[in-house]
């Protein structure tokens, strides 16, 4: 959510306005802990960026997101693509590499 976005930049001393076009956010949700020590749990579901949060990085010209998960985009199914995918797509048309 927003609201953890913005705790974390208070743990770390940095204001919204340090986020500049073009940089790179990663996400640590510590998800990968139980890997190897309670694989049921590891194998039960994974932590997901929010579209909200999609929307927040991407109206802040963020180019890159990364996270510490095996898998990024909320509502994934075969059969429907992730909203979070196509905003981020969109915002990479606009800046291009």
């Amino acid at each position: 959510m927003v609201a953890d976005i913005r705790a974390a930049r208070q743990r770390g001393n940095t204001q919204e306005s340090d986020i500049k076009p073009g940089d790179a956010i990663f996400f640590i949700t510590g998800c990968g802990s139980p890997w190897m020590k309670n694989n049921d749990r590891f194998n039960s579901g994974k932590p997901s960026i929010m579209l909200e949060v999609v929307r927040c990085v991407t109206d802040k010209d963020v180019s890159l997101t990364g996270a510490d998960t095996w898998a990024v985009e909320a509502g994934r199914t075969p059969t429907r693509a992730s909203p979070s995918r196509a905003i981020r797509a969109a915002n990479q048309a606009r800046h291009p590499s």
